[in-house]
């Protein structure tokens, strides 16, 4: 285990990395403690909802160039929504490690949420959910949760519903954001030819102090 180290920075972000000298890739991932079990049943999907708005988009990036500044590297980037938890992730060459931490970074902490894209995105969503429905290995499990959690959170389907999702603004898209995407929120987790010390730096720089939606 000497080869595993945790820390926690000012603001309470967690940062883990384990050491593993003979690869010469990452693993990459940024959690933040929050899922559809944080929901309310009027919110129920939002979650998922908004993991699919980060990537539309920064500042300092398109929709596109988020992909691109990644996977022109040779690395992967992707993301899931789970019932107490979203993580943002990727993989690449170590060498390339300090640019992908940015990029993700960047998109985590500074989207865009624009009207057009969250209008846009609630058509996506519905496609999921049609092919959800035409899947019963997958739905089954979703009919199963509600069962067993009846009128809890944790009974919530995490892509929502249609009446849920088809109702869906910037204002609750951005009171969500607001709420759970904080730095007490995260932990930052990575695994690969990378050192402790250069993980503690890479969130220093890039993981800034933001106490709302547009703020810096």
């Amino acid at each position: 285990m000497n080869n595993i180290n945790i820390s926690t920075l000012p603001g309470g972000t967690i940062v883990v990395s384990e050491h593993v000298p003979y690869v010469q890739s990452f693993s990459l991932g940024f959690w933040y403690n929050t899922g559809s079990c944080d929901e309310t049943p009027e919110t129920s999907g939002i979650s998922h909802f908004l993991e699919h708005m980060l990537f539309k988009g920064t500042k300092r990036r398109s929709a596109k160039k988020i992909s691109d500044e990644i996977e022109s590297l040779g690395g992967y980037i992707n993301a899931f929504t789970a019932k107490e938890h979203t993580c943002y992730y990727a993989r690449g060459m170590a060498s390339n490690f300090g640019k992908t931490f940015d990029v993700i970074a960047d998109m985590i902490q500074y989207p865009l949420l624009k009207e057009k894209d969250i209008k846009n995105e609630i058509g996506v969503i519905m496609d999921e959910l049609n092919d959800l429905n035409d899947n019963p290995d997958e739905l089954v499990f979703d009919k199963f949760e509600e069962l067993v959690f009846p009128g809890l959170p944790l009974g919530y389907p995490i892509l929502g519903s249609e009446s849920n999702v088809s109702s869906f603004n910037r204002e609750m898209v951005v009171s969500h954001f607001n709420h759970h995407y904080t730095k007490r929120n995260l932990l930052i987790s990575a695994s690969g030819n990378i050192k402790h010390e250069q993980l503690i730096k890479l969130a220093e720089k890039y993981i800034k102090k933001r106490d709302c939606f547009g703020c810096n």
